[in-house]
Formats: C-alpha cells, sequence, structure tokens
C-alpha cells in the first residue's frame, strides 16, 4: 500500500495477552503460487515500540512451506511480522503481499513484574465475554479482583507471579479470543 511516497507494508500482530520469554517464531505459509516472501519480525511488551528481533526469505513452492526465525530470549507480549517482499512484486513494493497459514511462537513464562500485572488486568477488562458460561465469568471476576488486590497492594514477586499466570491460564482456556 503506498501513502504518498511512503511504503505501507502488509502486517499481522499477535497479541500473546501476557508477556513470554520467546524463543523463537515459525512461519507457516499459505502457499497459493510459487513466490518467496521477506519478512521481518518485530517483538513488544507494549503493542507501541517494536524491536526487530529477526528477518527471513521464506521459499513457499510448496503450502504449508515453513521457517523458523531464531531469537535470543526477547521478553515481549506482542509479535508483528512484517512482509518486505515478495518475488510476485519485485519491480513494484507498494503492492508487497503476504500470505500465512500459521504462526507458532515458542518461549517460557516470565516472572511478571507488578506494572505487567496492570498490563493483563487492563486487557482483560477488553475482552468480550458474552459466550462464556455463568461459571467461567464468575471466576474470571474472582481472579481479576484478587490481581487487582494484589496490583492496589504491590504485592510481592511470587504473590503477583501466582495471581498474574492465574489469571492469565483462566483467560485463555475460557477460549475468549475477542481481544
Amino acid at each position: 500500500e503506498k501513502h504518498g511516497d511512503v511504503i505501507i507494508y502488509p502486517e499481522i500482530i499477535i497479541d500473546l495477552i501476557g508477556e513470554f520469554q520467546i524463543s523463537k517464531v515459525n512461519l507457516v505459509l499459505d502457499a497459493k503460487d510459487d513466490i518467496f516472501y521477506h519478512c521481518k519480525v518485530y517483538a513488544s511488551s507494549n503493542n507501541e515500540h517494536w524491536e526487530e528481533i529477526g528477518e527471513k526469505r521464506i521459499d513457499s513452492k510448496r503450502s504449508g512451506a515453513e521457517d523458523i526465525v531464531s531469537i535470543t530470549n526477547q521478553a515481549a507480549r506482542f509479535v508483528k511480522v512484517v512482509g518486505v517482499g515478495d518475488s510476485k512484486h519485485q519491480n513494484d513494493l507498494f503492492q508487497t503481499e503476504i500470505t500465512m497459514k500459521e504462526f507458532r511462537i515458542y518461549g517460557e513464562r516470565i516472572l511478571p513484574t507488578i506494572e505487567q500485572l496492570g498490563n493483563l488486568i487492563s486487557a482483560v477488562q477488553k475482552v468480550n465475554f458474552n459466550d462464556n458460561s455463568k461459571t467461567q465469568m464468575n471466576r474470571l471476576r474472582e481472579l481479576t479482583i484478587i490481581a487487582k488486590e494484589a496490583f492496589d497492594n504491590a504485592a510481592p514477586p511470587d504473590e503477583v507471579n501466582a495471581v498474574y499466570w492465574n489469571l492469565y491460564d483462566h483467560l485463555v482456556s475460557s477460549g475468549s479470543s475477542q481481544y
């Protein structure tokens, strides 16, 4: 896409809801023709400040082709994949496109800070839970209250860790995917 003389590359942002120590990103193509993609991968904790963490050229001669972007342990909540080129549009970068089937992001849980707990609480408050059962909703409210108390009281790290991951696990297991 072109805005004046500036190229706006296609991008996909994945919100992991919680922060993780990311070790690799696996990009799986949804190839429909014999083109290659040139992608850059970025990470962010706040969806505002991005750090480039990898770059790959991916040959899509077969559907389901995949490539791994290895990363040296980057803490992040958001991962962004930007298509910066493809062989179909080499002479017109303004038309760059990217088609992905799947993203697999690997990493480990982090020991969250009090600020990260606050961010998780804010994320939970933005989720649409209309399709959840009353039991799931009550448990989520209970875990959110516990998390808010830990946040408001500047709880010690072990308590922050426990309430953060309890809230995160319930959020993910409840099937709430509208972030």
